[in-house]
């Protein structure tokens, strides 16, 4: 059931969002429309070494659409294409094994899209090395875990990731997790991928520490959605009757996630590439 809560917050912590915003000159942005998606490309130049104040440096590509209840069949298929091909862009080719993580509390509506998301990846890691590689030689082993949150575990999720993409010898960590944005218009009608990793909590003022390659010492790939929204000050409201949504986007994550790996697999062809190549913002 979805709940309707009020969370303490400071900003959002979309980068795509709040750098519209500030237009401080630190950054380039490319912007486009892709049928009913609209795509911007954020390359940060000398951001904050961490996300909690600000946005690090890095690159940001966020795919904003309707509503899921109001995207048609071929829209959201579209999206799911776009995301994969986000995901592409982003994964280092030479990753071979990939821990996904799914931060949140599933016992939240507003919280639960990590852990969704993370049930939706198939742990390739299931096969023995050998199957893998005869039946999938060309994609890279994965693992997944969903930490929970220290309320209810009593350790950091952070250490638990970092424990875990250790145990795995993980050279790439891809996290699903919820956002918080300013703008109404943006709850669960946009996803934001990041090369700058995340810090768990810095929405809602709880941050708990950075996951970034700083920290994890591999490249970290983090995917978000805005779940909750800036409204009057510092309170961010969660919306009534978005569980479905929640569970349609991250179960939508999971299979962009899951097609990236597959390259043969054909996405959306996205102009990526020539966005982050731009030299200006337009």
């Amino acid at each position: 059931m979805a709940e309707q809560g009020v969370w303490r917050a400071r900003q959002s912590d979309m980068a795509t969002e709040r750098r519209a915003a500030e237009n401080d000159g630190d950054s380039i942005r490319c912007e486009r429309e892709w049928g009913a998606l609209r795509l911007c490309a954020l390359r940060v130049m000398n951001g904050e070494k961490t996300r909690v104040n600000g946005n690090a440096a890095g690159r940001y590509f966020s795919v904003s659409f309707p509503a899921p209840a109001l995207l048609l069949p071929e829209e959201d298929a579209t999206l799911e294409a776009a995301i994969c091909d986000a995901v592409r862009y982003f994964l280092p080719q030479e990753a071979r094994r990939i821990l996904v993580a799914g931060l949140g509390n599933r016992r939240l509506t507003a919280d639960a899209l990590g852990p969704l998301a993370a049930d939706g990846v198939l742990p390739s890691a299931l096969l023995p090395e050998a199957l893998h590689a005869a039946l999938s030689p060309d994609a890279p082993r994965v693992f997944v875990i969903a930490p929970d949150v220290f309320a209810q575990t009593g350790i950091e999720s952070i250490a638990l990731i970092g424990a875990a993409a250790s145990l795995v010898r993980a050279d790439a960590l891809v996290v699903f997790d919820a956002l918080a944005a300013r703008d109404p218009e943006r709850l669960l009608s946009a996803v934001e991928l990041t090369d700058t990793g995340t810090v768990p909590g810095s929405g809602v003022k709880n941050a708990r520490g950075a996951l970034c390659e700083g920290t994890l010492g591999i490249p970290v790939l983090s995917i978000g959605v805005p779940t909750v929204v800036r409204e009057e000050g510092e309170f961010l409201l969660m919306r009534a009757a978005s569980e479905e949504g929640i569970r349609h986007l991250a179960a939508l994550l999971a299979r962009a996630f899951s097609r990236a790996l597959a390259k043969e697999d054909g996405a959306a062809s996205l102009p990526i590439f020539e966005m982050f190549e731009r030299k200006e913002s337009v």
